[in-house]
């Protein structure tokens, strides 16, 4: 009897062991299952899949959507983080309008499980805008790019801009912009694939790719992407009031010889620009032929990317701007109050090209 008791006991023991990990593993199916329908982003795998869940959403029915028209939405990871934000370029519906064309981001909030309006990006000048793609660096961070196209009573600009996410400011800034041919159908000559950014201006055509964390190459040109309007501050403004220019350690007025002790060795030495110019890496200063004191500064911009728009949000409108016909370049003048000129020269015939150098003058 004492032994059909122990197994009895022992078979109940057995069953109760097997509904214990029958019901552990039921919870865990049942919090996988929890997981699932709370985190529907866990089952994304592509920027296709993304698209689609950030549609679902209906995260856009939250944006003011009054006088726009929509391009397709492109998936961009600007963070890095495998969560793609979602760009949604637009333009204005009737031309003639004060409105101007831009994106909205839509972001997926991990915590909330929500789709929120991230960001809404205005240009300053285009009246209409495309996505074209994206390009990836090795931080796995990725920039947008845009087609951009701006239109007078006499003229069609296009250009192609780079934009990324700037972790100093937390938001979106304009990396670089380079100027674009418009063909047919009135569409801006650029290309963007396999991680490559293609540009046709002047019927040439320059190929672009990314390298590092923010830097974009071509066979003569290597470009840091960041906002480089902080290079054009209020230090600058104050730099320049000193016959300094930012980036350089000397200034206007100093003995030739003195500026070099201070600067260090050139890199060369020559005559260029009326007088005896010293070299370096980035930039030159110059005397002139009646005098042994500087009386020229030049900031050659290697990697940073400045547009004009940048300078004149903070110096205001030049003196004077024109092409020059010979270097089919732009150029802009500012007469300052200390009796001093500064110069801009562009890298391009756009007005909306690269600036290449700046110049500082003692008249």
């Amino acid at each position: 009897m004492k032994q059909v008791v122990r197994c009895v006991m022992i078979i109940s023991l057995l069953l109760t062991g097997c509904s214990e990990e029958k019901s552990k593993e039921t919870q865990k199916n049942e919090s996988i299952e929890t997981v699932k329908k709370d985190s529907e982003e866990w089952l994304l795998t592509s920027k296709k899949d993304w698209l689609a869940f950030s549609k679902k959403s209906g995260w856009l029915n939250q944006y003011n959507q009054e006088g726009k028209k929509f391009d397709e939405p492109i998936a961009v990871d600007f963070e890095g983080d495998q969560v793609p934000e979602i760009v949604v370029p637009y333009s204005p519906v009737s031309e003639g309008t004060n409105m101007f064309a831009g994106f909205v981001v839509g972001k997926f909030d991990k915590r909330t499980k929500k789709w929120t309006i991230w960001k809404d990006y205005q240009s300053d000048i285009a009246t209409k805008t495309y996505g074209l793609g994206t390009l990836t660096f090795e931080n796995n961070r990725e920039a947008l790019v845009l087609e951009e196209l701006s239109y007078s009573a006499t003229m069609i600009t296009g250009k192609a801009s780079v934009y990324l996410l700037s972790p100093e400011k937390e938001q979106i800034v304009c990396g670089v912009s380079f100027p674009a041919d418009v063909g047919e159908e009135e569409r801006a000559q650029i290309k963007v694939g396999a991680n490559r950014l293609m540009v046709k201006y002047n019927n040439r055509e320059v190929e672009y790719k990314p390298e590092g964390n923010n830097l974009l190459i071509s066979e003569s040109k290597k470009i840091v992407l960041r906002d480089w309007a902080e290079y054009i501050d209020e230090e600058f403004k104050q730099l320049l009031n000193k016959g300094k220019l930012k980036g350089i350690p000397v200034s206007l007025g100093m003995s030739y010889d003195e500026a070099k002790a201070y600067a260090g060795k050139p890199v060369e030495e020559g005559y260029d620009e009326g007088g005896i110019c010293a070299f370096y890496e980035n930039y030159q200063f110059c005397n002139d032929s009646e005098s042994e004191t500087v009386t020229l500064l030049k900031y050659h911009f290697l990697e940073e990317a400045i547009q004009f728009k940048h300078i004149e949000k903070v110096l205001g409108t030049p003196k004077e701007s024109f092409l020059d016909e010979m270097t089919e370049t732009y150029t802009w003048i500012y007469s300052l109050s200390n009796g001093m000129t500064l110069i801009f020269y562009s890298s391009s015939s756009s007005p909306d090209g690269l600036i290449e150098a700046v110049e500082l003058r003692l008249k």
